[in-house]
Order: C-alpha cells, then structure tokens, then sequence
C-alpha cells in the first residue's frame, strides 16, 4: 500500500489539481454562442495552412475576423487569443479538444499564479489563507463561462499576463521592469482589460507623496512646484539639507517663487542663517507685496535679530494685509513684550483671543502678563471667556490658577490647579506647582 505524506502534497500541485478536476468535463464540449464566430467562421483562423501563422492578418482584423478599421468592426483588439486558435487549428483542425485543454491548463496556472501573487503582497500570514485562496479561486463555479467556452480563452490569457504582471511589479515596486512591460502588452493583447496593469503600476506611486513627486519629475523635470512640494516633505521629515536644495532648485526653475522663498526662510532661520533668511523675506515682500505671510515671517525674524522698529512695521503690514488673522496680533503682542511695552502687548493678545478664542498660545501669554505686570484684576472675565473655547487645555488651567492664587482666591486656584494634573497626568510642574500650593496652605492655616 503506497501512502502519500502530507508534506509531499505542496499548496500548488492541490491547486493546480483540483483546478484542472473542477473544469475536465468541459474537455469534450462542442463549439458553443461566440465560438462559432471566433473560430468557425472566422476567415483569419480558418486559412488554409498554406497561409502558416497568418500573422498579418491577425494584426489587421479584430477578434472576429474584421478588419479593425472598417466602421463594422467591434474593434476588439485581441490579437493573441486569434493566434491561439490559429495554431489550435492548424494542429487539429475544429476539434474542440484542444482549445478546452488549452483553458483548463491555464486556468490551473492562473489558480497557481493567484496564490503566489497572494504571498507576496500579503506576506506574514498563516500559510492556509494562501492555499484556501487559491483553492476556492480554483473550483470556483464564476469561472465556468471564461473555462468552459473557448472564446473564454481571452479572460484567461488576460488574467494570466495579468497576474504575472502583478507578481514583477510586487517584486520590483519602484522600478518598471521589461518583464513588466511584455506583460501588459500580452494582458492587454488578450483582451481590454489588460490595460489595468498600468492603473496598478501608477497606483504605487500615489501611495507615498514623495514617490509621486519623484516620478512626476522624471517626465517633467523643470516643474518648480514638484521641487517645492518635495521640499515641504522633506522639511516634515527633519532632512533640512535636502529640503533647503529642493526649494533653492524651485527658486532657480522660477524666480519668483515668494512661497518658496517664504520656506526657504524659515529654513535657514531655523539652522540660525538670519541673513540669507532676511534677504529672502524682503525679496519675497517685493514680489509679492500683498501676500502677509512673508511679512509676518519677516517681522519675526527682524525680533529675534533685535531690529525691533523693523519688525514693529512688518508685522503692522502683515495685519493690514490680513486683519482676520490672530497670529499676526500674537507676534505683535509677542515683539511688545520683549520691547517691555506691556499694555500694548497686552492689547495685542486681546486683539488675537477676539479674532479667534482658541488661540491658545495667545490667551496664555496674556495670562503671564496679567500675571507678572497687572496684578490679575481682570482675571474673572480672562478666566471665563478664555475657558469657554478651551477647557480642556491643561496650560491654560495653571496659568489662570496662578492667578487665582496672586489675587489670593485659594478655592479657585485649587481647582484650576487640580483640573491641569487632571488634564495633563504626566506633567510634572503642574503636579510640582499643586504640591507647593497644598504646602502653602498648610502652612499659612488656610482653611478651603
């Protein structure tokens, strides 16, 4: 008694088989519907075999035997399943045999295919999904139609270059190989389609932004905006250096880019180039005088540079240009505190929390300066408006219970003190400041 292991049974010799089981009965079945058509009456498959391959005419007539640019023709293009049954004819004539065998054998390579395409792109999981896949497309009863009818044989054909098609480019993700490319004229030779193949090939290049940039630059290579995009990603990414070349590149291809010298600014501010970030700014300004951004930018910068009547103007012109912004009045508030001019400061962190009361940074620094410069007696109204938009922000609980504590309202301040440890458990001055507060009241006898 011969015993057959299991282990010598591999995944695709099951597939394979139950696929070619599934469909043998369709080995002797007659011509059937289109099959006529196709074969039977089709004058290009059906030459004398004098005429050989026939290849000339294959190429010239549409998969019914019209010439493909005559107004009657269906324009199917499918050169390579006529090629099939031109040979199928010339080895046997209008027996149907062959031409069936032909599909179940390709649909068991299709079946075979299907489950090594699967391997690839979903790697990492139990090995039975791979052979239940492949075993279910195998028997499945859909295929009947493209397995059992000859003229089928276009799916099939389709399907298998398809598939091999889908298998190199798993493989070779970032490249398009000559493999790549033969399969997705005989995909697409077989029947219509095959043209997907291209879809799935571009498809991977929109799955990361700098992979569709990358490739959109190989067909237009003097597109500033693609280097200026790309200089956006490579800034998230922290690659400053490729970044800052991406942008000087998107400035080259057109000078007058302002939004890429606006980044290309910040960039170089950022690795403390204030100069070169200076310049930028104001040519940016000239181009573009009415674009805020640059102007802000550039008021900003002059601040940290200590030119703070330069900065004082910029940022004023950035507000001209655009007064339904908060953060140009923020950066204003910002460059009075540091010119120790605290009520206008405080008047701009008004104007910012006015125009949008979720400017957080805004009603925080407004906060510090009642703290530090006003003695918080208008910390009632600051604490509720400010709490209306942003309740469950941690800083702005703390900062309104220093206040609270200044002005000596304990009971407030423990709650404000206690909602920021709430808010933001694993900060630790906030739970120092609560310590330090209980502390406090202890020692002062403060009954709350």
């Amino acid at each position: 008694m011969i015993i057959i292991q299991k282990e010598m049974l591999s995944p695709k010799i099951i597939i394979f088989s139950l696929a070619i089981l599934s469909f043998i009965v369709s080995f002797n079945g007659e011509f059937a519907f289109d099959d006529h058509r196709a074969i039977v009456n089709n004058k290009v498959v059906i030459r004398p075999p004098e005429y050989g391959l026939n290849i000339k005419e294959i190429l010239i007539n549409d998969f019914w035997g019209t010439p493909i640019r005559s107004r009657n023709s269906h324009k199917s293009y499918r050169p390579l399943p006529t090629l099939i049954f031109r040979i199928g004819y010339l080895i046997n004539g209008l027996d149907t045999k062959i031409y069936h065998i032909f599909n179940i054998l390709i649909h068991g390579c299709n079946s075979i295919l299907l489950y090594d395409v699967l391997k690839i792109w979903i790697p990492n999981i139990d090995e039975k999904v791979y052979l239940y896949t492949g075993i279910i497309f195998a028997i499945h009863p859909i295929h009947c139609d493209a397995v059992a009818s000859i003229v089928g044989v276009t799916e099939l054909l389709m399907a298998f270059f398809f598939l091999l098609g889908m298998k190199e480019n798993l493989i070779y993700k970032d490249k398009v190989t000559i493999k790549y490319l033969f399969y997705t004229i005989l995909s697409l030779f077989s029947k219509e389609q095959g043209i997907m193949l291209l879809t799935v090939q571009r498809s991977h290049q929109w799955l990361r932004e700098e992979d569709l940039y990358q490739s959109s630059l190989q067909t237009c290579p003097k597109n500033a905006k693609l280097y200026y995009n790309l200089g956006k990603i490579y800034t998230k990414q922290n690659k400053i250096d490729d970044a800052i070349d991406k942008y000087k590149e998107a400035i080259k291809l057109w000078p007058g880019y302002c939004h890429a010298m606006n980044n290309l600014a910040n960039l170089y501010e950022g690795i403390g180039k204030y100069s070169i970030a200076e310049e930028l700014l104001k040519k940016c300004t000239i181009i573009e005088g009415t674009f805020p951004v640059p102007w802000m930018n550039l008021g900003i910068l002059q601040m940290k540079m200590g030119k703070y009547n330069e900065s004082e103007y910029n940022l004023i012109k950035s507000i001209h240009l655009r007064p339904s912004s908060p953060d140009g009045f923020f950066n204003l508030g910002n460059l009075y505190l540091n010119m120790k001019l605290y009520h206008q400061a405080r008047d701009a962190y008004k104007n910012a929390t006015s125009i949008d009361k979720k400017h957080l940074q805004s009603w925080v620094n407004l906060l510090i300066l009642e703290e530090e410069h006003f003695d918080c007696y208008n910390i009632d109204n600051i604490s509720k408006v400010s709490l209306e938009e942003n309740n469950n922000k941690g800083i702005l609980h703390h900062q309104i219970a220093k206040c609270f504590f200044k002005i000596n309202n304990y009971v407030k301040a423990e709650y404000h003190f206690e909602k920021a440890v709430d808010l933001d458990k694993n900060n630790h001055m906030y739970r120092k400041n609560l310590e330090i507060f209980y502390k406090y009241i202890n020692m002062e006898g403060i009954h709350l």
